[in-house]
């Protein structure tokens, strides 16, 4: 299905960096995978999880900070509770 998406120009490097990062050629890739992510922190989010980068060196980590996350999070609870009836 074809999606148009309108991004400022500060995205473009971004995209190219990801592109050089992962090999991945297409935009459309990028944004699957990106989409494919964000609805998996969104469901980790929800569940009460938390998402984190590990440095298993020092075993030190950083959570992620996706504040849209939340709100996604907030989204599913209103629906499922909905759909429960």
């Amino acid at each position: 299905m074809p999606l148009i998406v309108e991004m400022d120009s500060k995205a473009i490097p971004i995209l190219k960096d990801i592109k050089n990062l992962t090999g991945i050629e297409s935009y459309e890739e990028i944004s699957n995978r990106a989409l494919t992510v964000m609805y998996w922190v969104a469901r980790q989010d929800h569940r009460g999880r938390m998402v984190v980068s590990l440095d298993e060196s020092t075993r030190t980590y950083e959570p992620l900070k996706f504040v849209r996350a939340e709100r996604a999070a907030a989204t599913a609870a209103v629906d499922l509770q909905a759909a429960a009836g």
